[in-house]
């Protein structure tokens, strides 16, 4: 018996017959009464449509001897809670499981190379899924208004396609090395999301890619990424700062857009294009330093009240002069100690007893504190003179705006300073 195919069906259970091989396209096609179904271990290929619209089916069990699961093959399966795929699969095809929105368990065996476009788009109480080193691609919108809380893509993924995590209730992302592109509007809408990690194998970050994650906090954008596309990060109202590597070229429109309480952010000496409305409405955004690779700004790049640093004020009048008019342009001078990798937002430090400048300096070592815990960034400390760390010091031990971990961690950094020289 090679194929399998019900003609009409009104009971609750069905054990398909030993010996078959395909469980035909569409065979249970709208069987609304159907709640269980054993599937034997002679069936290779359950093709397209097999299950679905079966509303009262519970749990399906697939065995080993499955190789192929047929686009569409559970799609519309709202009772259908746990699902064990087979050992042999290759494919989990387009739409497999399809709003199967009750399902909150299934095991993707290592055999799984790809997940096709939709698999698990609106599966909206599947909150953990375990997505095997095997799987080479994640399709388009594959798990689009998904329940999933995490996700850990591995290196051997080379792409996250459209929307492929669009309207997730995620709050963490971890992408492994390998990952070449974060696709268009990959993330979405993911309001929960609070971090992910860019790897240096990723080069493309797509359009409207973390569009609207409003509880995003900070990102690390790694020297591979070349170019910041379209409205990326755009409405991450949430987002504070952002560390851009040197390599990338471009930022493009409206890349930062409305990311109201952006307070700092670093731009490399190899941007060439800041693109316009790049930083539009970032309102928290007192000042940046361009670095003179910049040829290109757009209009309404940044919130017209931004002080734009710059080491040759004449020069940059000369390359941008239809900004001068709206925009406060100021010499960056090093022999300040402006910490100018890390520019901070006065304001967000509740410590009224301090003046501006003092704040200014609070903010300042409290970001450069942060730095020194992550190996990457040292290298960007300031070099404090020994009054100042001192003054410092006693400033933090006396404020009680700062949480006690950062407070005590600031302090231990501090002390550690050779205040001889002012260094770490």
């Amino acid at each position: 018996m090679a194929g399998f195919r019900l003609n009409e069906f009104n009971g609750t259970s069905v054990k398909i017959p030993d010996g078959v091989t395909i469980i035909e396209t569409a065979a249970f096609y709208r069987c609304e009464s159907l709640i269980s179904v054993d599937i034997p271990d002679s069936v290779q290929v359950i093709e397209d449509s097999a299950f679905k619209d079966c509303p009262r089916l519970k749990s399906v069990n697939i065995p080993d001897s499955v190789t192929e699961i047929g686009s569409a093959a559970f799609d519309g399966c709202t009772s259908l809670t746990n699902v064990v795929v087979g050992n042999q699969v290759k494919n989990i095809a387009a739409s497999a499981f399809l709003e199967c929105s009750n399902l909150v368990s299934i095991v993707i065996p290592k055999s799984v190379t790809s997940i096709g476009h939709q698999a698990f788009r609106g599966c909206s109480k599947l909150a953990h899924v375990n997505i095997p080193e095997s799987v080479t691609s994640i399709g388009r919108m594959a798990f689009y208004d998904a329940g999933l809380e995490t996700v850990a893509v591995p290196g051997s993924v080379k792409s996250i396609e459209y929307g492929a995590f669009y309207g997730t209730p995620l709050e963490t992302v971890y992408i492994d090395y390998g990952v070449t592109s974060i696709g268009h509007q990959a993330f979405r809408g993911c309001s929960k999301l609070t971090h992910v990690n860019i790897p240096k194998s990723v080069t493309s970050i797509g359009q409207y890619a973390f569009y609207g994650c409003t509880s995003l906090r900070s990102v690390d954008i790694p020297e591979s990424v070349t170019k910041i596309s379209h409205a990326a990060f755009e409405g991450c109202t949430n987002l504070r700062s952002v560390v851009i590597r040197k390599g990338t070229k471009t930022i493009a429109q409206s890349a930062f857009s409305d990311c109201t309480n952006l307070s700092a952010v670093t731009i490399p000496n190899s941007v060439k294009n800041i693109e316009r409305f790049a930083f539009h409405g970032c309102t928290s955004l007192k000042s940046v330093v361009i670095p003179d690779s910049v040829t290109e700004i757009g209009d309404f790049a940044f919130f017209y009240q931004c002080t734009l640093y710059v080491n040759d004020v004449d020069e940059f009048a000369r390359k941008f002069e239809d900004l001068l008019p709206n925009m406060p342009i100021k010499k960056f001078d090093r022999r300040e100690n402006q910490l100018q990798t890390y520019i901070h937002r006065p304001s967000a430090i509740n410590t009224a007893q301090y003046t501006e400048n003092q704040k200014h300096w609070i903010g300042t070592f409290m970001l450069a504190a942060y730095a020194a815990s992550q190996p990457r960034m040292q290298h960007r400390l300031p070099k404090l003179p020994k009054e100042l760390v001192l003054m410092i010091l006693e400033m933090i031990k006396r404020a009680d705006a700062f949480t006690s971990p950062t407070k005590t961690q600031s302090i231990h950094m501090l002390e550690d300073i050779d205040t001889d020289s002012g260094h770490y």
